[in-house]
């Protein structure tokens, strides 16, 4: 591809006259690249820019059609994540031969994404650092070494983990929780115990309805495919069902049936329940961040879980709503930049983040 060409890809992006395809070579090129800092450039170096530029959105898109992560994703959407990312764009300064960037981005101590870990207390309060993805329960006590009782998984902050119970049932943790397993399921139901936010695909069994416990509510199930998410910090506990049905029955014996695409909303023992957008609510589950009209407070507390840092703010809470997608593996700093933040007042301390009015 010549130089001309180049130069009409980002005229064109710059104009917001690219098609979907060029807007996602070019947004997922910025995305993984680091910032060049060899600026301001002279017209040669600039050219020599463009080129590199431009081989990179080609090798890209050429490793998306081979590799099978990207199989899953279609080349336009799945990556262009809100309108308004900025391209590193450049500008001609008026005599002087030199370009200069036009995206400013805020110099922030970079944060790593959280990953998969976890740690195993058994019956006996033994406690083991987990090292696979998925941790497999044993299924019988003889498995278990005859060990009786309860067992725990615990999530830290900017951790997440699978387990596999004994019954079979595969349960996705999300960053911050815990969920205690009885080490066998022999009595009249499958009783778990949840605190922080779960995803659940649960073996059917109908003769053992599936309970999972949490603050002030139960949701029973036969065999089904839900999200629960129960943060103390969070307004309400929120449970959404994606296949089969479930019985949410709070604290004061309230209950409601929920059907696909339906969440409830248990606000104070206040029980009601709504339609959603499940790919939203799964959508850490599936290794990413995704927004919806969410405000400023919403998005920042699935910040501080995933990074593992703690919010404070000064003075009024910024009203500003967030719209968009981003993998939750990316690093903060780039996760921020997507998200739009340039116009958030916002400094880190360790890890602290501290957001001003």
């Amino acid at each position: 591809m010549d130089k001309t060409k180049i130069k009409e890809l980002l005229d064109k992006y710059e104009q917001g006259t690219c098609t979907e395809l060029e807007r996602a070579q070019l947004e997922t090129w910025y995305l993984n690249q680091e910032i060049p800092h060899k600026l301001p450039l002279t017209e040669i170096e600039f050219e020599d820019e463009l080129h590199k530029i431009w081989s990179s959105l080609e090798e890209e898109h050429n490793h998306r059609q081979i590799t099978p992560l990207w199989r899953k994703l279609t080349v336009a959407a799945s990556i262009v994540l809100i309108t308004g990312i900025g391209l590193y764009g450049y500008f001609t300064n008026k005599g002087t031969g030199t370009v200069a960037p036009i995206l400013k981005q805020q110099a922030i101590a970079d944060i790593k994404p959280g990953g998969d870990k976890a740690v195993f207390i058994d019956a006996q309060g033994n406690v083991e650092d987990l090292k696979d993805q998925i941790f497999v329960a044993p299924a019988t006590l003889q498995d278990a070494g005859n060990k009786s009782g309860y067992s725990t998984v615990i999530t830290p902050k900017g951790g997440q983990y699978q387990v596999i119970l004994p019954d079979g049932t595969h349960v996705w943790l999300n960053a911050a929780s815990s969920l205690k397993y009885p080490n066998v399921f022999n009595g009249k139901d499958r009783r778990v115990e949840l605190t922080g936010e779960a995803y659940f695909e649960v073996k059917h069994d109908a003769s053992k309805p599936f309970k999972v416990a949490s603050l002030t509510q139960t949701v029973e199930v036969l065999g089904t495919h839900f999200n629960v998410n129960t943060y103390e910090d969070e307004p309400s506990i929120k449970t959404t069902l994606l296949e089969g049905s479930v019985r949410v029955t709070t604290a004061n014996v309230k209950e409601i049936v929920l059907k696909p695409g339906e969440q409830s909303v248990n606000l104070h023992g206040k029980i009601s329940k709504q339609n959603v957008g499940v790919n939203e609510v799964v959508a850490w589950k599936n290794g990413f961040f995704q927004f919806d009209n969410a405000s400023l407070e919403t998005v920042m507390r699935q910040i501080s879980r995933w990074y593992d840092l703690d919010i404070q703010y000064e003075g009024n809470v910024p009203e500003r709503v967030f719209n968009g997608k981003v993998y939750r593996n990316m690093s903060l700093s780039k996760v921020l930049s997507v998200l739009s933040f340039s116009n958030i007042n916002y400094r880190i301390h360790g890890k602290t983040m501290i957001i001003s009015s």
